[in-house]
């Protein structure tokens, strides 16, 4: 009978155990790959894009963003090699510094992210075309998300 019960109480606590795991790796966000880009829908409000590397870096990104002034456009580059953010002057679209990923959000702020709002949508597109995604991974607010389209 002790047998039995364990045997009981442990199916339970498994079952219980993956239910538990898959809640909580719910990715607060949908991503799509197409031949050129990656599409992302937002499934949370707040939702905060700070990095993105495809193909573990070998697929180079690139997303813009206005600062929450609106003074500036922050253009993201991600790639292998370089995480960096150019700083533009907006209203001549002037380089005005580049800067480490890391060293631009330590002297912007994370608020300057690219912000998402539930069922917002973008699209990030390559640096060059011949990329063909296979894993995607999202650095954002919430947590980083790895997917993979194999």
């Amino acid at each position: 009978m002790t047998k039995l019960s364990l045997a009981l109480a442990a199916a339970i606590l498994i079952g219980c155990g993956s239910e538990g795991a898959k809640a909580a790796d719910k990715a607060p966000l949908e991503v799509q790959a197409r031949r050129g880009a990656v599409v992302i829908t937002s499934l949370e409000e707040g939702l905060k894009i700070y990095n993105m590397v495809v193909n573990r870096g070998n697929c180079g990104t690139s997303w813009e963003v206005y600062s929450k002034d609106g003074e500036y456009l922050f253009k993201f580059v991600a790639k292998k090699n370089e995480n960096s953010v150019e700083v533009k002057d907006r209203k001549y679209y002037k380089t005005i510094e580049t800067l480490p990923m890391s060293d631009f959000y330590h002297k912007y702020g994370k608020d300057n992210a690219l912000e998402l709002n539930f069922g917002e949508v973008t699209e990030i597109s390559w640096l060059w075309s011949s990329c063909d995604p296979i894993e995607v991974e999202i650095e954002t607010n919430k947590d980083a998300w790895t997917f993979s389209f194999r």
